[in-house]
């Protein structure tokens, strides 16, 4: 993971702050993934606040979009959401 070169999000990344996915809320921009292949281009990645109040780094743009990633990771968050699902 790469820290942010700039202090603004790049105009062609999609900017998810504010937006809610599972129980996480995105609070920021964090930077750039790092590309597997040199074809591929560096996936932005996102800071963001869960309901109990921590906070996950480094959440990649795909994770949050696709739902793979929609909890900060703590048992108690992984119980919760399975209770909003039923």
């Amino acid at each position: 993971m790469t820290q942010p070169r700039h202090p603004r999000l790049p105009k062609k990344a999609k900017n998810l702050q504010g937006r809610v996915f599972g129980l996480l809320t995105v609070t920021a921009w964090d930077g750039y993934d790092e590309p597997k292949s040199p074809n591929t281009s560096p996936q932005t990645l996102w800071a963001a606040r869960c309901a109990c109040g921590h906070t996950k780094r480094g959440i990649r743009y795909g994770q949050l979009t696709q739902g793979r990633t929609r909890t900060c990771g703590h048992p108690d968050c992984k119980a919760r959401l399975a209770k909003l699902k039923d």
